[in-house]
């Protein structure tokens, strides 16, 4: 009987509740910041967030003062899972529409000054962003997850550069990347994780918004031009990603950027043929819609100079 009386009073202790709290925290769960040609993801292995502690050893007491028999609940009720086209996915399509018109309308008004403190005011955010998300997958360091070898870790970098600088390369590969590649997350967004509010949800988000809108500030906005220099760059750029990706997902055993098999859930390569024909398909389609996207301005920039070219009557 003593014995029994010395292990419940041990059991009711807060050093051995922490314990058994943490015990039964401890569910890991998989979530995905990152994506590459918009919908594919970096897996990352944590644990759920530590509620209120106090809290949590008030419900333990009431328990055990009812002889502890009943499994107490976790403080916080379960999120539900995001859900594409529900209704946080339309928020945000709402929020991207209204985010592009208002970078553009204010772009076109403002003084070198004023879109150089805008555009650095963008850019120091993104920035942030991608440090907090950068910082949260290295917690618990993964060889296939933590390595920033995904299209979009390098398109938000040059999204950041662009902001920063407004130098023409770095806006070059925003263009490109951004426009075509980060947009089919509005698309088909893969996110596998808690919906709004939760920490996955608010940065998968937030970096692919701010990347397509530093596109179209700059573009639309700030009227930065592509030209087929800049189509030369983003197509030797990419390639060059893709081949040294390629090698370190054979050596390392990774799928970065789906470059060595397809993704286990549907996607649009499924479309394009097994592997590795998909790679070849997908380039090809990537690269002609690029070329589509620079003849445009480059023809317009061509008709301005032969009009400027000829003589006044």
């Amino acid at each position: 009987m003593e014995r029994s009386t010395a292990h419940v009073m041990a059991a009711d202790t807060p050093s051995s509740m922490a314990r058994s709290c943490n015990d039964r925290l401890r569910s890991p769960y998989t979530v995905t910041p990152f994506s590459h040609w918009g919908h594919d993801h970096r897996q990352l292995s944590r644990r759920t967030a530590l509620p209120n502690w106090n809290s949590y050893l008030r419900r333990l007491s009431w328990s055990s003062a009812f002889g502890g028999a009943e499994e107490v609940r976790d403080v916080y009720s379960a999120q539900p899972e995001f859900s594409a086209y529900g209704l946080s996915h339309w928020a945000v399509i709402a929020l991207f529409v209204v985010g592009s018109v208002f970078l553009i309308f204010a772009g076109r008004r403002q003084t070198e000054v004023q879109a150089r403190h805008l555009s650095r005011v963008l850019g120091g955010i993104l920035a942030v962003i991608y440090g907090s998300a950068v910082l949260y997958s290295l917690s618990s360091p993964t060889l296939g997850g933590s390595v920033p070898l995904q299209l979009t870790d390098l398109a938000t970098v040059s999204a950041i550069y662009a902001l920063w600088s407004h130098r023409h390369w770095p806006f070059a590969l925003t263009y490109y990347w951004g426009l075509v590649l980060s947009t089919q997350a509005l698309i088909s967004p893969a996110l596998a994780g808690p919906d709004f509010p939760g920490y996955e949800f608010l940065v998968f988000w937030a970096i692919h918004l701010f990347v397509v809108w530093a596109a179209i500030y700059l573009t639309w906005g700030r009227r930065m031009r592509p030209t087929w220099r800049s189509y030369r760059l983003a197509v030797l750029v990419t390639l060059t990603w893709a081949i040294v990706t390629f090698i370190f997902n054979r050596v390392a055993d990774t799928n970065y950027g789906f470059l060595n098999a397809k993704p286990s859930t549907a996607s649009l390569l499924d479309l394009m043929g097994p592997w590795p024909v998909y790679l070849f398909s997908g380039m090809t389609i990537v690269f002609v819609i690029w070329a589509l996207m620079t003849w445009p301005w480059e023809r317009d920039g061509s008709l301005d100079k032969d009009a400027a070219d000829q003589p006044m009557g």
